[in-house]
């Protein structure tokens, strides 16, 4: 049985100084701590799990009880959102977000029968994204179009820590968004 606990903290600020510009700022600080015992896969990076030569051929351990950080949780995540209008109708928007590094598998753990060595995980590094918007509105309707990921970043998230390294996937590369939006 693995318990997540986490502890944490947002600070948001938001600045509109007349109908046009709004902005806003935040910060967020997650202590995610996992209390584990019991197994995982794909728990150590390929150079140490033995493919190719050398070491052992499993990639699966038991999990050590103890504590040990939450896979796949960023300890810090800044946000920015600056939308201006540039008449009453038109205007767009600048999103950007920055998250720190994290680990992708269980740290704690039993050492792999054969070998002596222990559980080893990758690190995502510090990752950021920028996305662009530009919106044309009335009373009646909104088009908008996004250019999601604008300076087409590699950035990568984590599906299940349990499956540690081997789970692992890309964010989407740059993409278009149009939508239309009535109201009646």
């Amino acid at each position: 049985m693995i318990e997540t606990n986490a502890d944490g903290y947002e600070i948001e600020f938001s600045y509109q100084p007349n109908r046009n510009l709004f902005v806003t700022a935040s910060y967020a600080y997650i202590d995610a701590t996992a209390t584990t015992g019991g197994f995982t896969a794909a728990s150590r990076t390929f150079d140490t799990a033995g493919f190719g030569g050398g070491g052992g051929a499993t990639n699966f351990a038991g999990v050590g009880t103890g504590e040990t950080e939450s896979p796949g949780i960023p300890d810090e995540v800044m946000n920015l959102l600056v939308s201006y209008k540039l008449t009453e109708e038109l205007g767009f928007t600048l999103a950007a977000q920055l998250t720190s590094p994290f680990v992708l598998g269980y740290e704690n753990g039993f050492n792999f029968a054969g070998d002596g060595l222990g559980l080893s995980t990758a690190e995502v590094g510090w990752q950021h994204n920028f996305d662009l918007g530009v919106f044309y509105e009335t009373e009646k309707y909104k088009v908008r179009f996004n250019v999601l990921n604008a300076t087409d970043e590699e950035n990568f998230g984590a599906v299940n820590p349990v499956y540690g390294n081997a789970s692992v996937f890309m964010e989407l590369p740059r993409r278009y968004e149009l939508s239309f939006e009535y109201k009646f």
